[in-house]
């Protein structure tokens, strides 16, 4: 199974950051590592890696860029996997 990258927008408040501590716990229990986490727009070569975007398409703009999901209510989010990304 390929390592897992997690690219991420904001890290600035306490829920963004114990998001962030949930997710690395899931991914430790379905891939059996920790996840690297990078901010996004980081220079790291993703061939090798699963991709996962998390934030906002204010905070993250590969988000932003890629996710078509309008979302309008506090705390909705949105899940889209595609070619191995998640976004």
């Amino acid at each position: 199974m390929k390592n897992t990258i997690v690219f991420y927008g904001a890290y600035d408040t306490a829920i963004q950051k114990k998001a962030v501590e949930v997710l690395s716990e899931l991914l430790l229990d379905y891939t059996g590592g920790y996840p690297s986490f990078y901010k996004v727009g980081s220079k790291v070569e993703t061939a090798d890696f699963k991709a996962i975007y998390i934030g906002t398409k204010k905070d993250n703009f590969y988000i932003n860029e890629n996710s078509t999901a309008i979302l309008t209510k506090p705390e909705e989010y949105a899940i889209r996997i595609e070619n191995g990304v998640v976004i």
